[in-house]
């Protein structure tokens, strides 16, 4: 991960497939309202977070696991201060108790998780949602001609150059996700492909 920890240095966001575009329909998605709870699964520098608690009031909590992420993201968060936390944690064993996020969100996370953890972050995100409550999420995905040649050839590549993987360690492309996330117990209501 010693690239993340590189742009973490630099304080750099919105690195993720769509950039701030992508970042600010993600919000939108949420549909985010007043005195919510959100959370943030791999924050980064906090961007996205800094983003909700500028458009509503909130309580907005930030899940990374490597400290040189945090850094960033609490002088980032520094004027929503009394509206949010960061705690450093796998997002595949979050520390939160049944139910306890109205929202839940995540940018270029889950993907560069390997299988097991990828499925136990699904499930993780599940547990901590509120009924009725909402999962978003911006992930890069496989093509669904891609073989599995070519993603063990590209994901050895830059786990080798960047120290993570391109996207999930299976070809996974948009059907095999909703079929994860549907198998933890979510009903996808929307998704789209930016190409």
């Amino acid at each position: 991960m010693h690239y993340l920890r590189h742009l973490a240095r630099l304080y750099t966001s919105d690195i993720h497939p769509g950039g701030a575009h992508a970042s600010r329909a993600l919000v939108e998605a949420l549909a985010p309202a007043d005195g919510q709870r959100f959370l943030e699964l791999g924050c980064g520098t906090a961007k996205t977070a800094l983003r909700l608690t500028r458009r509503v009031h909130a309580y907005v909590v930030g899940v990374d696991l490597l400290s040189e992420m945090l850094l960033p993201a609490r002088r980032r968060l520094r004027p929503a201060s009394d509206r949010s936390a960061l705690v450093q944690a796998r997002v595949s064993e979050l520390p939160f108790v049944e139910q306890s996020f109205d929202r839940v969100y995540a940018e270029s996370t889950l993907g560069i998780q390997n299988d097991p953890r990828l499925r136990a972050s699904l499930a993780e995100t599940f547990r901590v949602l509120k009924p009725g409550g909402r999962f978003v999420a911006n992930e890069a995905v496989w093509k669904s001609h891609v073989s599995q040649a070519t993603v063990n050839a590209v994901n050895q590549r830059t786990e080798c150059d960047f120290g993570l993987r391109q996207a999930s360690e299976r070809a996974w492309s948009v059907d095999r996700w909703l079929e994860e996330i549907r198998r933890v117990g979510f009903e996808p209501l929307t998704w789209s492909l930016i190409e």
